[in-house]
Parts: C-alpha cells; structure tokens; sequence
C-alpha cells in the first residue's frame, strides 16, 4: 500500500534509509531501529516415503470406491481367485516336495534293502529284505504318482482359472441381434466351437474311464520267530510300511479320482454351454439360414448329428457324476444342519403323499357331508343350483385335483434336490400325467354335462365311448409332451425338438382316422335322427355299410360338427337371462306380426281333465312336478327338534302364486310319524284373538284356553302324547301395514316359544308382507328358518307346461306358431324348436311365476282332437289403465299388493284414507280387471300379477 504523503514507506529487505528522520519538535528524541535480519528462502524438503505410499494407496482407494459396483464386485472376485490361486500353487510346491523327498528316502530305503539281501544271514532274513525292497518300490512309485497328480491337479486349476470368464462366442451369441447376417456369421465358428469342446470332453472321458491303476503292495510275510529280535524288527517295519502304503494308495485313488471327475465336468460344462449357445443361435438365424440348418438338407442331417453326438457324451458324463453322488450324500448327511433340513424335506414330502392317498381314499364321504351342509345353509333356488353345480363339479375332479396338488406341494417340499437332474426330469413327467388326468376327467365332465344340451343329445348315451375316445387323444398328446420334455431336458430346444414339435401335428390324422371308425355308425344315426330329409341323408344311409362309406361319414360329422358349435353357442347365450328374454321378446313380435288375428279373444271351454290339470290353485299330487327347493332345510330343522326341545319352526316366503302351499305338503310328507296340523287362516287376523281363536280351533282347544297365547301354549304341554307338526298357511294374513298392527305377530311369536317342545311350527308367508316383517322387527325375529323361493327357471316352467299337459293325457301342437320354415329341416324338428320357444315366451311374460304361466298357457289352448289341443298366441290385458291411475288410487292398488288381499275397513285402517276414497279406489280397480274380489278380500287378478308388480318396481312402491 502507498505511504502517505508526510510519511516513509517501511524499508525494504536488505535496503538502507538514506538519511536520518528528522526528529520532530514535539516528540522525544527518536530512538534509531535495529536492523532487519535478511529473509532466507529454504529449498523445498523432499516428503517421508510412508507418507508418500499413504497418499498413493489413498489416492487408489479413491478410485477403486469410485468406480461402479458391478467394477468394485470384478476387482474383488479377481483379487480372491488371485489368492485362491497363490494358496493353490503354494500347497501345490509344498506337495511335489514332500512327494519328490518321498520318492528319494524311498529309493535310498530300497538300495538299503537291496544291500541288505547280500548281507543277509539266513534264509528269513533274505526274505523279509526283499519284501522290503518291494515295499518300498511301490512307495516310490507312488510318490512319483503323487508328484503327476500334483502336476496335473496344478495345471488343472490353472487352466480352470484362465476359462472362468464367459466364452467370448457365448458372449457374442448373447449380444448377436435376431434374423442378422451376424448371427449366420456366428453359426461355422460355434458349431467349430462345439465340436472342439465335445473331442476335449471325448479325451476327459477316456481318461476318467481308463485310468491307470495306482500301485499297490501285494505281499505275504512269512512267520518270524518270537524270540528272532533283529528279523522280527524288520517284520515290524514292513508290517507298519503296508498300512502307510495302503494309506497312501487310497488317498491316490481318490485324488486320481476327484481330478478325473473335475476334468470331466469342467469339460461337459463348458460343451454343455456351448451347445446351449448354438441351439439359442438357431433362433436368432436369418430365415434362409435357418431353414437350411433345420431342414432335411446336408446341413439339417450334419445338425441332427451334431446334437444326437451330445447323447452318448452326456450319459457317459452321467455314469462318472453319479459315481460320487452316493458320497457326496453321506457327507451331506454328516452335517448336521444340513441333515436335518434334508430330512424335513423328505418328511413332508411323504406327509403330502400319504395325505393325498387318504383324502383320494375318503373323497367321497367328505363330499357327501360338505354338500349336506352346503345344502342346509343355502338360501335360495339360486344358492341351491350353485352349490349342486360345485359339487358335482368336484365329484369329478376330486380325484385328479389332488393328484395335481401332491405332485405340486411334494415336489416343493424336495426344494432341496431339485438341483438331481433325474428328479427334475420325473417330476416335470409326473406333472404331465397329472395334467393329462386332470383335463380328461375335466372334459369328459363338461361333455357328460353339455350332453344335457339338445345339441349333444347324443353323448349322453355313450358316456364310456367319450371317455376311451378322449383318452385316445389326450395320451396321445402327452406321449408327445413327454417327449418334448425329454429332448429338451437331454438336447435343449434344437433340431430334434422342433422337429417333433413340427410334426406332432400329423398325429391328427390317424386319430381322426381311429375316432371317425370308432363313431361312423353313432354319427350316421346322430345325422339320420337330426336330418333324414337333408340332401345328405340318402347318400349317407345307404353307405353306412360300405367302405367308401367311411369319407361320407367325414362329411356328416363334419356337418353335425358345425351344427352343434352353433347351438352350443346358443346355449351358452341362452344361459344369461337378459338374453333368453331378448329371444322371448322377438319370437313374440315374430308371432304378433304374424299371428296376430289368430290370437286367442276369449278362453274357450276346454276339457275337465285338462282344466283340472292347469288349475292356478293347489292342484292334486299326480299333476305335481317335484320342485322344492330348501326341502332340505326342513328335514334337517324337524330332525334337530326331534333330538332335543329347542325351538323347531320354519317358515316359506314367496312372491304370490309360486307354490308355498304345494311346497308346505311336499315337506308334511316326508315328516313321517309326525301328527300334522293342517290351519290355513282365513281372513285378516291382525288381532291376538282372531289369530288364537283359528289356532285353539284347528288345535281342538278349548274356548277357555285360547285367551292368550301362554294359556294356549300351558294346555299344548299338558296334553302329553306325541309331539306334532302344525302348518300355518296364509301367515300374511296376521300383518298389518299400519299403527299397532303386528300386535297378533307378537302373540304368534311368544306362542311359538312357549309351546317349542311340543310343536314343530312350519308357515308360510308372501314375499312383501315378510318384507315389512324384516324391516319392522329384524330377521332374527320368529322363525327360526327361513327358505326364500325365488323365480322359476326356464327349464322348470318349460318342465311345470310340459307334465300338466301330458297328465291330463293331452298333446300340444305347435302348427299355428311356426315361423320362418326351414328347407331340409324336418316338421318334427321345427315343432319341438317352436314348442321350447314358446315355452321361453311364457316364462318370461310370466316372470317366473308359476300361477301366471299356467294362466298364460291354459288362455293359449284350444281343443284340436281327442287326446291333442292346439296351441296359439294369447292375448296380454291392456295396461294403459295402470298408467292414467291416480296416485291414491296407485297406493290403493300397492296396499293390496302389500297385503297379498285385503278389505276395505282394511284399507282404510292401513292407508288412513277415508272409507268413500278407499271404496271408489279399490271398485275402480275392479271395473278394470285389475282386481278380483274374493269373499270380500280383493286380490289381484292373476292375468295382471306382471303388469302390475312392475307398474310399482316403476314407481318404487314395491322392492326391486
């Protein structure tokens, strides 16, 4: 920095001042200053070699740390074969020394034996000198065996440690791009590879199996005299010099052969690899290049042979592995921890075995008993048909899903042998046969099942013939599979796989062949039956008998083929509801447009027998189909309450008109020994004293005992005698939609509990009432089961038509429905197809309603002959009153609907209307056919049990 004017800069180094500072008049006398001592500039030092060997190692830290981890990883793996292979050579020179100095006290030894023969004195001793010198030949000659083994094992593990890294050609086929003139290029130089590999491995194979023997001391000593000391000290001497040569002489062997056995896998290891790197090159070929490579050409004939040379190479590798698998156990064995996992694999392998062969044992009866309860606990129609369709199910695959689960599980437990080739190939085989059982039984199953069906009619019949021909065609395909596993287990994926992958497929034509004879006369029936007037027809009866006959069977299966796929497909529509009702709603417009005039105006007089037959009411047993669901519910609930004096009662909820009643008969029927009481109420009897006056009266009870339901239940456990079954029907009729109304359900329920060990209590209730039930008192309330019916099915309507119809003794024809006639499909044909969708038009005009389809099929009837009634359109109600309805008179009409009938002091109590309204509502209705007056409780009239539920599911008056 500058000095400031007035002031001197400080003197610089080895500079002096020019003149004396001139003192001021202020301050004291200046003080002159010492001298700056000069700045000597030190060379630098050079660093101590510790700290500079510090700074190189951390230096090189730093860059080891810094490069990636797969780096890190090599570098590591690198330092410690380093070592590996310094231990190895330095244990290799400490054993050719000792075998080299071995070798030289040998022959030392042996010269002094030799000498000692000359020398010896008597007979014995010459003797026993040269069984020394034997001895101690054979210990030099194994030394010097010693030394080669030591040699070779060294230039062994050498060479092992020079190939470790990946072959630079498997590198390349790795990286090799697909369908490039790269990967053609890589073909000569591999197979060149692989042919090399495979004479390296012919060489190690050939010395593993002739291998030369190791010397052994083969010598009989004489007997020595006791007291012979110095005879009897060589005795001794040899005697310990056999055992160290015996020693020695299996410590050779097994050296001798550990080292045949590395060679011999280092060598099928990297053939093994090779070749598992040229068959992977077949795939990343140029097209042209690999159709000559796999085709029948020279090089498709030279690539055959290439891999078929690996075979004999591969079992002769196997002989030699095997050899030391047994050893290589035992010493596993000898491990303790190891041991004991190994032996808890094989424990829970044979537990799945045994497991499997028990439940395969006792299927059957667990089957038995998990249906039955299914059964019991299943709600509904629906929830019944599903667990029948499970369990028929596992009928079948019972058996071959358990055969796939021991094979799956067991193989799991063996984790710890899943490296033995052999029981990888087994367990991959026994896969496959478990596999194959489980698909024939599956589709033998769904065959059987789908013969239901109209389309296979004909299977239904011939169930074993499915069978042995499925298992024609199904072990067929798993020899074929097993043969691919086989190959590509032993050759990979190569030639000889692809090629019976590519041709499995004319396996097709003779089991064609061999189905197609098997079946002729079944498929000329099935086609005689389905088509005699077909144009085919002719031509296929009259060769059914001759040879040629045969190619006119191909075509009429192939026909029937085609047929069935299209009403199978049908079917398979026709299972989702939505769709059969779609097919209902357009066969009717098909009819209306076409039919129209023919309908049906008003119900003609049929004959007594058949009215009796399709009679709405309950009808008698003989017209009855059987079609109770739940009836299982019942059998189980009355045997439980016969065992003990719990509460036994059930109770039948249905939607109006699908059969509680009949159902309510069909389970007093199977309560045998049972004394049954049979009340259906009449009226509404929402009052305790209504209902217990009904009650006391079907129950014989005195006038005095029915003031409540505790007198009444006191006077039942009095009686004595038998317990019995008392059916209630029309239980309804005791709710009330309204202020205090279920009060009669209350003395019902306390009844109920009260008489429990003397009653079986069975009711029956609609649908809507119970409904309010649930909604006003819980569930849990009442009854203590409860089976809800749901809708009737297509088939079970279809089924309900059907067998009133021929009970009566009568016969439908279909002749004024046909529509759309089809060329060569017989009259026959068309009437049964016409009949089954007509009977889906009233199943779903009826929504499952029993009561309304038979109202529905008995309007479609008109007397033709004796003994058959045509059948023709009927004609729906005009709905357009329900829409221009008043919304009192729209509750009006869903009160009724609630209550299932009901009276007009009802209705006023119920809806709080007054009686002019109530009146004129519940009349108007009437005029219109809505409703039906019954001893005056109005109903709804059957024809409008559709129309109307759905007029208020619309408006929300009633559940979806």
């Amino acid at each position: 920095m500058p000095a400031k004017a007035g002031e001197k800069g400080p003197a610089k180094a080895g500079e002096v001042a020019d003149a004396p500072a001139q003192p001021s008049t202020d301050a004291p006398p200046a003080i002159p200053a010492e001298p700056t001592p000069p700045i000597v500039v030190q060379p630098p030092q050079p660093e101590p070699r510790g700290l500079q060997l510090r700074r190189a190692i951390a230096k090189a830290r730093i860059a080891v740390l810094s490069l990636p981890l797969e780096k890190r990883q090599a570098l590591v793996d690198a330092e410690a074969e380093k070592r590996r292979l310094e231990r190895v050579e330095e244990q290799a020179r400490v054993d050719r020394e000792e075998a080299d100095t071995e070798a030289r006290e040998a022959e030392a030894a042996r010269q002094r034996a030799l000498a000692a023969v000359e020398a010896a004195r008597t007979a014995l001793g010459r003797e026993l000198a040269i069984l020394r010198a034997s001895a101690e030949t054979v210990r030099r000659d194994q030394a010097e065996l010693r030394q080669q083994l030591v040699a070779k094992r060294q230039a062994f593990d050498k060479s092992q440690a020079a190939g470790s890294s990946t072959h630079p050609l498997i590198e390349a086929v790795d990286n090799v791009a697909r369908r490039t003139d790269e990967a053609a290029a890589l073909f000569e130089p591999v197979t060149e590879e692989v042919d090399a590999a495979r004479a390296e491995l012919r060489s190690a194979l050939h010395d593993a199996e002739r291998r030369p023997p190791v010397p052994r001391l083969k010598i009989v000593l004489p007997p020595v005299p006791v007291d012979d000391a110095e005879n009897r000290a060589i005795y001794d001497e040899i005697v310990e010099l056999r055992g160290r040569i015996a020693q020695s002489a299996d410590e050779l062997v097994q050296m001798d052969a550990l080292l045949a056995r590395d060679t011999v896998h280092e060598a099928f290891s990297r053939e093994e690899s090779l070749t598992v790197a040229s068959i992977a090159l077949l795939d990343k070929l140029p097209t042209a290049k690999r159709r000559e490579v796999l085709g029948f050409g020279p090089e498709g004939r030279a690539q055959l042979r290439r891999e078929l040379s690996h075979v004999p190479l591969a079992i002769r590798w196997y002989r030699i592995e095997r050899q030391q698998l047994l050893p290589r156990a035992l010493e596993t064995a000898r491990q303790p921890f190891e041991a004991l996992r190994l032996a808890g694999g094989l424990f829970w392998f044979f537990t799945t075995i045994i497991t499997a062969i028990w439940l395969a044992r006792r299927r059957v009866s667990f089957l038995k008993r998990a249906r039955a309860a299914a059964m019991r606990s299943a709600r509904s129609p629906a929830g019944i048909r599903t667990w029948r369709l499970v369990f028929d199910a596992l009928k079948w695959l019972a058996g071959p899903s358990i055969l796939l689960l021991a094979v799956m599980i067991g193989w799991r437990a063996l984790h710890r042998f899943h490296g033995i080739d052999e029981l990888d190939l087994f367990a991959t085989l026994a896969w496959d046969y478990a596999v194959y059982r489980f698909a024939i039984v599956s589709l033998h199953g769904l065959i059987t099942r789908a013969s239901r069906a109209r389309a296979l009619q004909f299977a239904s019949q011939y169930s074993d013939k499915v069978l042995r021909s499925l298992q024609l065609v199904g072990l067929t395909a798993l020899i074929i599979v097993m043969l691919l596993h086989v190959s590509g287990h032993v050759l990979g994926h190569g030639y000889l796989y692809l090629l019976v992958l590519g041709f499995s497929w004319i396996c097709v034509f003779p089991i064609a062949l061999v189905l197609i004879r098997r079946w002729r006369g079944d498929i000329v029936d099935a086609y005689l039956a389905y088509r005699p007037e077909g144009h085919l027809a002719k031509a296929v009866a009259a060769t059914r008998d001759r040879w040629y006959g045969f190619f006119v069977a191909v075509v009429a299966v192939a026909y029937l083929a085609i047929r069935a796929l299209v009403l199978l497909i049908q079917s398979f529509l026709l299972g989702f509801e939505q769709s059969r009702k779609a097919l209902a709603f357009l066969f009717r417009r098909r009819l209306e447009r076409r039919a129209e005039a023919q309908a049906v105006e008003d119900e003609v007089t049929l004959p007594e027998p058949l009215v009796r037959a399709l009679t709405t009411e309950p009808a008698a047993p003989e017209v009855l189909i059987d079609n109770y669901p739940g009836i299982e519910q019942f059998d189980a609930a009355l045997a439980e309450w016969r065992r003990d004096e719990r509460l036994g009662s059930l109770l039948v909820v249905t939607e109006p008109g699908y059969g509680k009643t009949e159902w309510m008969r069909a389970a007093c029927a199977r309560a045998e020994g049972v004394p049954v009481t049979w009340l259906t109420l009449q009226g509404h009897s929402y009052r305790p004293e209504q209902l217990l006056s009904q009650i006391g009266e079907a129950l014989s009870a005195p006038a005095s005992e029915r003031a409540s339901a505790r007198t009444l239940a006191r006077w039942l456990l009095e009686q004595g005698g038998e317990r019995r079954l008392v059916v209630v029907d029309n239980l309804e009729l005791i709710i009330l939609r309204g202020v205090d109304t279920l009060r009669a359900w209350d003395e019902f329920r306390e009844l109920m509990k009260l008489a429990r060990g003397r009653v079986f209590w069975l009711g029956a209730m609609d649908q809507d009432p119970f409904e309010f039930l649930v909604w006003a008192r819980g569930r849990d309330e009442g009854f203590r089961h409860v089976v809800e019916r749901a809708h009737w099915s297509e088939e079970e309507i279809t089924k309900l038509l059907q067998h009133r119809t021929q009970a009566a003794g009568f016969e439908p024809v279909y002749h004024d429905l046909v529509v759309n006639r089809v060329e060569g499909v017989s009259a026959e044909t068309q009437m049964v197809s016409t009949g089954r969708e007509y009977a889906r038009l009233i199943w779903d005009y009826s929504d499952g309603c029993p009561r309304l389809a038979l109202h529905c099929w008995r309007l479609s009837l008109q007397p033709d002959t004796e003994n058959r009634v045509r059948v023709r359109l009927f004609r729906r109600p005009d709905t357009k009153c329900l829409d221009q309805l008043s919304e009192r008179n729209r509750f009006i009409l869903a009160s009724v609907v609630w209550h299932a009938n009901l009276t007009l002091n009802e209705a006023v109590e119920s809806l709080r209307f007054s009686p002019a309204a109530c009146e004129d509502g519940l009349e108007h209705l009437r005029e219109r056919g809505v409703l039906r007056l019954e001893d005056e409780h109005y109903v709804v009239a059957t024809p409008w049990l559709r129309h109307v539920n759905r007029y208020l599911r619309r408006h929300h008056l009633i559940r979806d």
